[in-house]
């Protein structure tokens, strides 16, 4: 989750639509219902729970994706590249390192590898 959260940021709006091309593009944002069901999510401490809640909320957060780039939370834009394996799941890459690994969940919803839930965002 960390590594997730470390690509999430505040809103930001990349330059191609988000409705054309594959399902990962455009802007996703953390689902904290979906979070807090989570078995791992309830096994954190009360404060560290009280924590993610109060970052995530104080947002929005959100990863913004075209299809060059990822949009990090610091300001900076990335040129990237992305890796299908399989219909479902995506890796990407960054200066030759892996940043992320996607798995789309519903045609609205994708978890990160770290299985923190995203939702697209509005």
């Amino acid at each position: 989750m960390t590594l997730a959260l470390a690509a999430c940021g505040p809103q930001v709006t990349p330059d191609e639509p988000t409705r054309t091309g594959p399902w990962w593009l455009g802007n996703w944002q953390v689902d904290l219902a979906a979070l807090e069901a989570q078995t791992d999510f309830a096994a954190l401490t009360p404060e560290a729970q009280a924590f993610a809640r109060g970052a995530l909320e104080a947002g929005p957060w959100r990863l913004g994706l075209d299809s060059t780039r990822v949009h990090l939370s610091d300001g900076r834009t990335l040129a990237c590249s992305f890796e299908t394996t399989g219909d479902d799941a995506v890796v990407v890459t960054v200066d030759d390192a892996v940043l992320l690994r996607l798995r789309r969940t519903g045609p609205r919803t994708m978890r990160t590898e770290g299985d923190l839930p995203l939702v697209r965002a509005e």
